[in-house]
């Protein structure tokens, strides 16, 4: 079930994007990219804005989060991970659908990303969720300086996507 997170969630929140990141083919990820943690700083934001949401097993363990940011007034869907031992359960749309519904009720149109064109759970699961891939021309400044840093990190195959908020808002 989905919550909204709490400060004392965040020291949870990186193991679980560790754990999710160990998924990756190897060498797919640089070994840098995969010891990389949010900052707690940005998860607090993220806790004290109430852009931050989790969801909880049956005891109150947390098995995934997931968080926005609004840049340029703009959405974009920041982070999102899931515990390996969670997946396929539907708990990443839960969340995606979470994040949709929250940055339309702020009055945002979008929700944008970048992700892995080439993994089988990423840019599949967003198009389920109503995400297209746009392309270079119609991106926002903020979305094309995001997908140069993560080629500047090593990382290859990724494309940028929007969604349109979950209240319709166009």
């Amino acid at each position: 079930m989905i919550h909204a997170a709490g400060y004392g969630d965040i020291p949870a929140l990186n193991a679980i994007a560790l754990a999710a990141a160990a998924l990756f083919p190897p060498g797919m990820l640089p070994d840098a990219v995969l010891r990389e943690c949010v900052p707690a700083a940005v998860l607090a934001r993220a806790v004290a804005e109430g852009r931050l949401w989790v969801d909880r097993d049956a005891c109150r363990r947390i098995t995934g989060y997931a968080f926005w940011e609004r840049i340029d007034g703009a959405a974009l869907l920041a982070q999102i991970d899931v515990l390996p031992a969670y997946g396929r359960r539907g708990i990443g749309t839960s969340l995606v659908r979470h994040i949709l519904g929250q940055a339309g009720q702020a009055g945002l149109p979008h929700v944008y990303l970048t992700t892995f064109s080439t993994v089988a759970w990423n840019m599949p699961l967003y198009r389920k969720l109503g995400f297209v891939c746009i392309a270079a021309a119609e991106q926002p400044g903020f979305l094309r300086k995001i997908l140069e840093d993560e080629r500047k990190r090593g990382l290859e195959h990724r494309v940028a996507m929007r969604a349109t908020t979950a209240d319709g808002h166009a």
